[in-house]
């Protein structure tokens, strides 16, 4: 008796975390990529499981997600390899979700002799606002696997000793192949003297100039806002122009009657933006405040 009490409650348990689940809405995402175009006719994994898309470009989820980090990978079939990157937090003020397009890159790193060399420094000169980690060293077989943003890249290898480095540029859904040999020595004795010299300028500099180190602070991130400017369209450009020059925060209702965007539209760009690691977004009640991300402004 006590066990045929124990199996109907536990069956009552199951029934409504099944109910529950059932009545947990569903959200749909827009998918775009960082210019703005639809995403259509691709296969999403999301967390490594694979889902198949509906509905066109949009992509749905319950909507207990919001708060949660996802990794999401687009498959178009007509390419080679995977083609859309994203990783970020799903918020409740967003209306899509933008992609990065990817390549992918296979390669090893040998020694003048052909040798294989596992646990190698690797360091990749990409689009550092794609939101990919790239590996730091090889595997143990000398080998490693990433994807990387379109357009062009750089990856550099060394043990210490000897160096080589891969330039090249890529499109969307790429399957690229390198090797790296390692047999350009690096002059040590060389970079040495350089460190002495830069420590003893710099030490030099903040003894005797204090006050120009905070102006060349300044510059240099002037000079980091105009190029990403540059990476911008129309929109995302005079955005960040407007907010740069309102102390670098904003309000998303004082912007869009700054510049008389609708509504719809500079929510969309806002969250591209935001996806970008270019502007952080807050709310503060019915306020949406909008400011330059810290890592540009330092």
């Amino acid at each position: 008796m006590v066990h045929k009490r124990v199996l109907i409650l536990f069956i009552g348990i199951l029934l409504l975390s099944t109910m529950s689940l059932a009545q947990t809405p569903l959200i749909s995402f827009e998918l775009v990529d960082s210019s703005g175009n639809r995403i259509n006719d691709v296969i999403a994994h999301i967390d490594s499981e694979m889902v198949v898309l509906v509905d066109e470009n949009f992509l749905r989820f319950k909507s207990d997600v919001y708060g949660s980090i996802v990794e999401i990978i687009l498959d178009d079939p007509d390419t080679a390899v995977m083609d859309y990157y994203f990783r970020g937090e799903i918020t409740e003020s967003m209306e899509n979700i933008v992609f990065v397009p990817i390549s992918q890159v296979r390669g090893s790193v040998h020694d003048s002799l052909d040798n294989l060399l596992g646990n190698t420094d690797l360091e990749f000169d990409c689009n550092s606002l794609s939101g990919i980690e790239f590996p730091k060293k090889t595997d143990k077989f000398g080998g490693f696997s990433t994807y990387i943003p379109v357009g062009e890249c750089t990856i550099l290898s060394t043990d210490g000793n000897f160096i080589d480095k891969a330039v090249f540029e890529t499109k969307r859904g790429d399957s690229i192949e390198l090797d790296l040999i390692l047999r350009d020595k690096i002059d040590s004795r060389s970079n040495f003297y350089w460190i002495i010299l830069i420590v003893v300028i710099g030490f030099l500099l903040y003894k005797f100039k204090p006050r120009k180190k905070r102006v060349a602070k300044k510059g240099h991130t002037r000079r980091k806002l105009k190029a990403i400017l540059k990476t911008l369209n129309g929109n995302e450009k005079q955005i960040i122009e407007f907010i740069m020059t309102n102390g670098n925060a904003s309000t998303s209702s004082k912007i869009r009657h700054g510049l008389k965007i609708p509504k719809t539209s500079l929510s969309r760009t806002l969250d591209r933006l935001e996806s970008k690691k270019i502007l952080i977004m807050e709310r503060e009640g019915k306020l949406k405040r909008v400011k330059i991300s810290d890592w540009l402004l330092k």
